[in-house]
């Protein structure tokens, strides 16, 4: 939707201390941060989106209704907020910011601090049982940190990106997003280790919150088709394995299932199996079915999505088409103006055939292609850049037209702009 009279400053996250902005204007709506429905918070650097995924998936399937608030947006600011996990209308939405342009005492909010100060009133203004939100890129002073009824807390993977609000150690990183934490409230945190483990773990010390580690007090055990899960003196075998693929999928479904049984220690089995096989979240390993097909000629060729675009999600993309069949891999990529890394590139380097560098036209500050193909180049593999994702794909529809290929776009979450609009040419 289009946001009227509006700044038009497009920084998606905190510019400032964004809770201390936030903290002045609530008292304008009666303090509705303080008056949600419980909240589970998460934070990360990559998984927040389909752990959300999964914990509405489950509790939907448990009757429960759940408000959700995500970030970004890929097609229209309606995708961040959601009323019982439908997307808030453009109409409620305008009539939210405007309250809030009229309320806001000249204070000025980036689009991030906004958005989340919509989604608290709009929550607050509706029942629902649970609110889901995820954190921005941080956490100490994520607008969406102002929250306090906390239920629980999840930390995904915590990885390098946006380094320049962070920090450039991974010791800061983990310090920033484990601020979510609340007293007493339990913490369920991704598989870690060394300085990351050591920030989570002395948070949870001073907020005194039970904490549970992927693979210690939560563990799982993969089979051919399902997995096995425990927790506590829960045990589910055979969990089929969840709708999202890859391995990096069952870590983020297992931290939602465990997070829910510390709410609900008798949630059925039958009832988390259906929430993984019907959960749903776009644009993370996606396979594409639409008009582009039509440019590979071999039909057993495929074309995938995916939204890695930092060290820690190249690697499990990585892992993911390294357990696939045998193909010729190509590799699109566009990025964000100054995120292209030439780490991303080091786990594909014997599992991609060719990379083909474009520049992203729905990303609001693309990186060009050129400057993606010199980073390439120095890392001495094979590129071809290209003029759009178009032309990028039918190059290797030209290429590989007698065996089977297999794409993968992948960067810049934007890119899935450009896959829409070529989806129709």
């Amino acid at each position: 939707m289009f946001l009227p009279h509006w700044p038009k400053n497009i920084n998606y996250q905190q510019d400032q201390d964004s809770v201390t902005k936030l903290l002045q204007i609530l008292p304008n709506f009666g303090n509705p941060h303080l008056s949600l429905p419980p909240v589970i918070h998460v934070a990360g650097t990559n998984g927040k989106g389909s752990t959300i995924a999964f914990l509405q998936s489950i509790l939907n399937q448990m009757g429960k209704r759940t408000h959700i608030y995500t970030s970004p947006h890929i097609f229209d600011c309606n995708e961040r907020i959601k009323i019982n996990s439908q997307k808030i209308s453009d109409q409620y939405l305008t009539e939210i910011l405007e309250e809030i342009r009229h309320n806001n005492h000249n204070i000025i909010l980036n689009l991030f601090e906004a958005l989340t100060l919509a989604a608290i009133l709009i929550f607050s203004r509706n029942a629902a049982d649970f609110c889901l939100i995820e954190a921005g890129m941080g956490g100490r002073i994520d607008a969406t940190n102002v929250i306090e009824n906390k239920i629980a807390t999840i930390l995904t993977s915590i990885s390098l990106d946006h380094e320049e609000f962070l920090g450039s150690y991974l010791a800061q990183i983990a310090h920033e997003k484990s601020y979510i934490m609340r007293y007493k409230i339990p913490v369920f945190s991704a598989f870690c280790a060394g300085e990351i483990k050591n920030q989570i773990t002395s948070r949870a010390k001073l907020n005194d919150s039970p904490l549970f580690y992927l693979g210690n007090e939560i563990v799982y055990q993969t089979q051919e088709n399902t997995f096995d899960l425990c927790y506590k003196n829960l045990k589910f075998n055979n969990l089929p394995k969840p709708k999202l693929p890859g391995t990096h999928q069952i870590e983020n479904a297992t931290l939602a299932i465990a997070s829910i049984c510390n709410i609900f220690p008798n949630v059925s089995r039958e009832t988390i199996s259906k929430g993984l096989t019907e959960v749903d979240w776009l644009f993370r390993l996606e396979k594409v079915n639409n008009n582009l097909n039509k440019l590979l000629k071999n039909p057993e060729s495929e074309i995938w999505f995916d939204a890695a675009h930092n060290i820690d999600g190249a690697q499990k993309l990585a892992t993911w088409l390294n357990q696939q069949d045998q193909a010729q891999n190509f590799l699109i990529v566009g990025f964000t103006k100054n995120k292209t890394k030439k780490d991303f590139f080091i786990p594909f380097k014997n599992l991609v055939t060719e990379f083909l560098p474009i520049r992203v036209e729905g990303e609001p500050n693309p990186e060009e292609r050129e400057d993606i193909a010199k980073i390439i180049a120095q890392m001495g593999l094979q590129y071809q850049d290209h003029a759009d994702l178009l032309e990028a794909i039918f190059d290797v529809g030209k290429k590989a037209e007698q065996q089977k290929c297999r794409i993968i776009i992948c960067g810049s979450i934007y890119l899935a702009r450009d896959l829409k609009k070529y989806a129709y040419y």
